[in-house]
């Protein structure tokens, strides 16, 4: 049986074509290309299925009059209360009876455990007998020249190593096993080949290309954070993600993460390079550090992908392009908390956002981050948390008297704890810890004075008497 790993999704369409009434059929793979069973599968229509053993699908007939967008779209279940949901393909049907051939790529892959089953023999064919045979974790003692190894652990489609020694004897087979039982396999044992007299020095070289993958995957990992923060946020608001100010921080923060992601990758070619020139001079096989080479490769093109999904997402909002600085070229945008325009102030401070700049700030207070709030301005902005993250709204606010209010939407120990602040042109206005029950709200309120004259005292610790029903 097969267990999904890690779920990152992604959506390609490999043809397109539909009818009256279409009917819709495809295949759902994996990171490897691989069937996924059991992944469901939505119209907006309101029709919905889910991939079978194969990985194959069929929605329909479905209700569509021709020139009508269809919209396909997967969900995929990554823990009790989260969904991770793939950005959706839009197809107008042009009335013919059948849309085929999609391909739904999941970028998740599959763990199973394997069978593996072959022989041992030595370099003249003759059977060897005694020979511990290792894949994995597991291993088993052939007798007879014959083994057999049940219950692998290992990630379809990726290299499984087969080991087979006995005394002074050895072999190997490198396998990437796409189902779950392998048989015929030929194990094939010699003794040591001489040890080449090493001309390059590959101690070095390994280390760097070792630290070059770290990077590159640290580099891309924070591209692929920022873009599932965006996503998120489409998904719980829609076009309003485009005045949104957690999601123009993380849209601030895209172009430097991929200015980075670019940087890893190009270093870790250079150092890629040099270790392999290193391997062959010294006659060792390069296949181990290709295969991570070209891995990386893999994740380069996916991290690609979804920044450009997600630009052209963002494009067909109608949502400005926000950068994390540029010079001359650069404008500030007010309340982010980030120098757009590279001239080493902040908002606070900056020309043009001096005036209002306001910068409300929640975050878990509790012994355990696993508390979700969402926070709204009486002007409509509004954010929500994830556990263990702040949660930010950055705005210019006129004159005048202004609230903010707290709600708890999840807390998995008891009431919600947080800590609140609110700080307009830089002066603390709120500091605030309290906890609430689940599905309750807290108000709290504070004044915007634009008359350059000293700042209030910020409110400390609030009473309760002091928390006001919503105007």
């Amino acid at each position: 049986m097969t267990r999904i790993l890690a779920f990152v999704l992604g959506l390609a369409l490999a043809g397109t074509a539909a009818a009256q009434g279409p009917v819709v059929t495809g295949v759902v793979h994996d990171l490897h290309g691989i069937p996924m069973p059991d992944v469901p599968v939505f119209a907006s229509t309101d029709d919905s299925t889910a991939s079978r053993d194969d990985g194959t699908f069929r929605l329909g007939p479905l209700s569509l009059a021709e020139g009508e967008t269809l919209v396909l779209r997967a969900l995929l279940a990554a823990g009790e209360n989260d969904f991770f949901d793939a950005a959706p393909v839009r197809l107008v049907w042009d009335g013919s009876p059948e849309i085929r051939d999609v391909v739904l790529r999941v970028e998740a892959i599959q763990e199973a455990d394997v069978t593996l089953q072959g022989t041992v023999s030595d370099t003249t064919g003759a059977p060897v007998d005694s020979v511990w045979v290792r894949a994995a974790d597991d291993s088993v003692l052939a007798r007879g020249g014959a083994f057999l190894l049940s219950g692998v652990t290992v990630i379809l489609g990726e290299e499984l190593r087969l080991i087979g020694t006995r005394d002074s004897l050895a072999g190997e087979l490198f396998l990437e096993p796409r189902v779950t039982s392998l048989d015929g396999l030929a194990l094939v044992l010699a003794p040591p080949a001489p040890a080449p007299r090493d001309t390059v020095d590959l101690a070095p070289l390994h280390d760097a290309f070792q630290a070059a993958l770290r990077a590159e995957y640290t580099a891309s990992d924070r591209v692929l954070t920022t873009v599932e923060g965006l996503e998120r946020l489409q998904r719980e608001l829609g076009e309003g993600i485009c005045r949104n100010s957690a999601a123009a921080l993380l849209q601030a923060d895209l172009d430097p993460a991929m200015v980075a992601r670019d940087a890893a990758g190009a270093a870790l070619d250079s150092t890629y390079e040099a270790y392999r020139a290193g391997l062959v001079a010294n006659g060792v096989d390069p296949v181990d550090a290709e295969m991570r080479w070209y891995r990386s490769g893999d994740r380069s093109r996916l991290v690609a992908g979804r920044v450009q999904a997600l630009r052209d997402l963002l494009a067909d909002l109608g949502c400005p392009v926000i950068s994390a600085g540029g010079g001359a070229a650069g404008s500030e945008v007010c309340g982010d908390g980030l120098d757009n325009d590279a001239d080493g102030q902040i908002d606070e401070c900056d020309a043009g956002c001096c005036l209002g700049a306001t910068r409300v700030v929640i975050r878990d207070a509790g012994a355990r981050a696993d508390d979700v709030f969402t926070v709204t301005l009486d002007t409509g902005e509004s954010t929500v948390t994830e556990p263990g993250e702040e949660g930010i709204l950055g705005l210019r606010l006129p004159e005048g008297p202004h609230w903010v209010k707290v709600k708890a939407l999840r807390s998995e120990s008891g009431p919600a704890t947080y800590r609140l602040e609110v700080r307009v042109d830089g002066a603390l206005l709120v500091r605030v810890i309290d906890a609430i029950e689940p599905g309750s709200e807290k108000l709290y309120l504070f004044d915007v004075s634009l008359d350059g004259g000293p700042p209030p005292e910020p409110l400390q610790e609030m009473a309760p008497a002091e928390r006001m029903a919503e105007p």
